[in-house]
């Protein structure tokens, strides 16, 4: 077992699978196997060998519970403590945002029998019409709301322009929520909860961009994610939508020192939904796409098969430990 970048070797080009969540447990009714272990992927072992064989890696130190954001740098070598807040990375994910601005996770609660849930049951149409209602409503503050996206039916990003020069990467400390951002927050908060007492509006993960890291490299990251699209945005990778085609043009055309990731969120999702037999069926789909694409590796690609952290189907979290590591040279 090991941690560090699995982009060993700059004098070819790689291509990197990295199953989001694929790490998990062994468990009973699957033989005493993990569900990587368990499932039926031959073209894995076709390419990679025995999947009982596998290296381990740590993509965080050890003890922690990374998050995909840290688990992905530590695939690939990058130092996480110079990432910006998630709030900031799930933004530029949809916003081009200034330097210097903020941003915001945000989602539509919803009180049900006197209970806050943090997940309104609300169509997306409806979200939007609330949150565009809202922010038309205020007055003091809205000429410093730079962009607002949505991306499912309770959440959005929101971005604040803010005129305060950013001195570190913490809100708090740079005075820029307590005055301009906590303005707009609490005004939006306000004309919420007078429009839409069953819905209140909840924020999190405020931070402040201050611009992307320079890089030479010329990186392309498949994700769907939010947080990843923003991520790798960040480090200055070409970011694309998961389609086979795109896929394939990047592999060919990739140059020595080049990476093409590939994330699989589905595995991910499974997992959190603590459904392991679905975990099992999004390998078993990712073991297709595996061959699909095959023909179009060239030989000097270095390919890897990894994740970026466990998700144990037993609990639905993210967990600390190894994760299994394919490499075929």
């Amino acid at each position: 077992m090991f941690r560090g970048s699995v982009v060993q070797d700059r004098d070819v080009p790689h291509l990197l699978f990295v199953l989001d969540g694929m790490g998990d447990i062994e468990y009973e009714e699957l033989n005493s196997l993990s569900p990587f272990i368990y499932a039926d992927t031959p073209n894995v072992s076709r390419v990679f060998g025995s999947k009982a064989d596998a290296q381990h890696i740590l993509t965080a130190a050890e003890g922690v519970v990374p998050s995909s954001e840290v688990g992905h740098c530590g695939l690939i070598g990058v130092d996480a403590d110079l990432l910006p807040s998630r709030g900031v990375l799930e933004t530029l994910a949809f916003i081009n945002m200034p330097n210097g601005s903020v941003g915001i996770k945000c989602c539509i609660g919803q009180f049900v029998d006197g209970v806050l849930q943090r997940k309104a049951l609300i169509t997306r149409e409806k979200s939007e019409f609330m949150v565009l209602d809202v922010i038309s409503s205020i007055h003091d503050h809205r000429d410093l709301i730079y962009g607002v996206e949505f991306y499912d039916n309770h959440r959005f990003v929101l971005c604040i322009n803010t005129t305060v020069v950013p001195k570190t990467n913490d809100p708090l400390q740079d005075g820029l929520m307590p005055t301009e951002c906590s303005g707009v927050l609490k005004e939006m908060v306000i004309v919420a909860e007078n429009k839409y007492p069953n819905f209140p509006f909840l924020f999190r993960d405020a931070g402040i961009y201050s611009g992307a890291l320079p890089t030479t490299s010329n990186n392309t990251a498949f994700v769907s994610s939010p947080v990843l699209r923003g991520l790798f945005f960040f480090l200055g990778w070409v970011v694309e939508p998961i389609t086979l085609e795109r896929i394939m043009i990047s592999v060919r055309n990739a140059a020595p020192g080049d990476v093409v990731l590939v994330n699989v969120k589905e595995v991910d999702d499974r997992s959190h939904n603590r459904d392991l037999y679905g975990k099992i069926e999004e390998i078993e789909k990712f073991d297709f796409l595996l061959n699909d694409i095959l023909p179009f590796v060239p030989d000097k690609m270095r390919m890897v098969l990894t994740a970026d952290h466990r998700t144990l189907c037993a609990t639905g979290n993210h967990a600390t430990g190894w994760v299994p590591l394919l490499v075929k040279s």
